[in-house]
């Protein structure tokens, strides 16, 4: 029997640190002549700092004696590796630069922010995989073999850590953007106005504090589309590379979620083209106590949000296995996150009363289930990525027995882990003999 589930490969304190390493910055700089690209930018420079010093004090190099190698094998290596890092990085900008869509002005601010460290950006990325490269044994990765081929020796190339890394270059170059825009998006929406936007109704002061809540959740995790390195064990082991995979997450943003969330699926009551009013607030505005009650409720729910996304640290990222979370909201449910987007959305639309009529009401009902399960196919996925990990394998039995849905699980057997593990033909030996 697994009395305990494994440790979380980051600190229960990581969202508390990014929050207040976010916030601080914010209010250093808030007044300096930036714009809110450049305010962002700082801001996820502070969260990074305290979590790439804590992943530092934790490593399990830290005491250990450095790499064996000669320095002419050390700036061999780390020539080869520069190469392949410089190569996805390429490939990465050769995308920005081609598809229309990030001509958008929606991903400007992260641009406008990237263009001045683009000359830079090439010498820390040397000066750090050198220091790896010292500090570390040889590891023959990703960069290793990209590097290779694109020196042309093709033969020594493991083109499967190959594709595995330029898959992980694909999360970095579609999430990086979007998360950061949306950043300074936020910023831009309180900035140098937070007396008036905390003051009114309480309504208009909980809108603002969400806002607020999504601009701590934005910084968060911008750090960990950047900082994703051996030296701070924060590199992806594993890169999801089916295409159902890849469709059903990227339906849950722009551009696709445009056409799944407000079209096909559009569980709101606006119209084409109009824009969408949160139900809840009109709805229960005969019933002040329910409404209070209610706008609290979603507030939690946002907290939780931003809980469970920051709880990841330097880890934060979609599609890939970056060491496994078992701490924070993490102790209580395999996927918090996906559970409150979809709670607060039932919340704030309220489709079950928002359709004027029976038969409307149950048609958004039914499309607001039908986002549910886009996020229960993305649970599915996600499991089946990371129960190639042992570890997670072992989280996952053991949240069959102490998590939340538990019970759940134990009176309809097909939804317990241990179901999925089998059927995926997952089960690790070593966990045969305790489920």
């Amino acid at each position: 029997m697994i009395c305990k589930p494994p440790p979380s490969r980051a600190r229960w304190t990581d969202p508390l640190m990014s929050a207040a390493a976010a916030i601080l910055a914010y209010l250093a700089f808030r007044q300096e002549p930036w714009t809110d690209a450049q305010l962002a930018l700082a801001i996820s420079v502070a969260v990074a700092v305290p979590l790439i010093v804590a992943e530092t004090i934790a490593a399990p190099w830290r005491g250990a004696p450095r790499s064996s190698s000669s320095y002419d094998s050390i700036l061999r290596r780390a020539a080869v590796k520069w190469l392949g890092v410089m190569g996805g990085g390429f490939l990465t900008l050769l995308g920005w630069k081609l598809l229309p869509e990030y001509a958008s002005p929606a991903y400007a601010p992260f641009f406008a922010a990237l263009r001045p460290l683009l000359p830079v950006i090439p010498v820390i990325c040397a000066l750090w995989i050198c220091y790896s490269e010292w500090r570390l044994e040889p590891v023959r990765d990703y960069a290793w073999h990209t590097g290779l081929a694109l020196l042309g020796n093709f033969r020594e190339v493991d083109w499967s850590l190959v594709r595995n890394g330029m898959f992980g270059w694909l999360v970095r170059g579609i999430f990086l953007p979007l998360n950061f825009s949306a950043l300074a998006v936020f910023i831009g929406m309180f900035r140098g106005n937070e007396a008036a936007a905390l003051s009114g109704d309480w309504p208009h002061v909980q809108g603002m504090v969400i806002i607020m809540l999504s601009a701590l959740l934005a910084a968060s995790i911008v750090p960990g589309y950047v900082f994703g390195a051996r030296l701070t064990g924060t590199q992806s082991d594993k890169v999801e590379q089916s295409w159902f995979g890849w469709a059903v997450t990227l339906s849950c943003y722009p551009p696709l979620m445009t056409a799944v969330f407000g079209k096909w699926l559009n569980f709101t009551n606006a119209g084409p083209g109009a824009p969408a009013q949160p139900e809840w607030l009109h709805l229960l505005q005969p019933f002040p106590v329910a409404l209070y009650a209610v706008s609290w409720l979603i507030l939690l729910l946002e907290l939780v949000h931003y809980w469970g996304e920051a709880a990841f640290g330097l880890r934060a990222s979609n599609l890939s296995n970056r060491g496994i979370i078992t701490n924070g909201p993490y102790r209580f449910c395999k996927h918090p996150v996906y559970l409150v987007k979809c709670l607060g959305w039932l919340l704030v639309w309220m489709p079950f009363a928002a359709g004027g009529t029976a038969w409307a009401c149950l048609r958004l009902t039914l499309a607001w289930g039908g986002v549910c399960g886009i996020y229960l196919m993305r649970a599915w996925i996600e499991e089946r990525l990371l129960s190639d990990d042992p570890v997670y394998a072992e989280y996952g039995l053991w949240m069959d027995k102490h998590g939340w849905f538990a019970p759940l699980g134990r009176a309809l057997p097909i939804l317990q882990y241990e179901w999925r593990l089998k059927h995926w033909g997952k089960l690790p030996l070593h966990l045969k003999q305790v489920v």
